[in-house]
């Protein structure tokens, strides 16, 4: 049933987590098309380490900044 609304599972729910493209994400303070959501949410952790806004980490990744502050907050955990 999935498979038929959403097509190929393994291909749609990309969730894995490859360090090289979170750190060239973060060398280039931009999130290019393709990174997967874990990919996404870490190279915002790491932005948000160095010191950017919420705002502008939301602007760059384009998430809501509530998405950033809920990042941020899981940082503080």
């Amino acid at each position: 049933m999935r498979l038929q609304r959403h097509g190929n599972i393994h291909t749609t729910l990309r969730t894995d987590l490859d360090p090289e493209n979170v750190e060239t994400a973060v060398i280039r303070r931009a999130f290019p098309d393709g990174l997967t959501e874990a990919e996404r949410r870490a190279t915002g952790k790491r932005l948000l380490k160095l010191g950017y806004s919420t705002r502008h980490i939301a602007r760059l990744s384009g998430a809501s900044t509530r998405t950033v502050e809920r990042w941020k907050a899981a940082l503080a955990a």
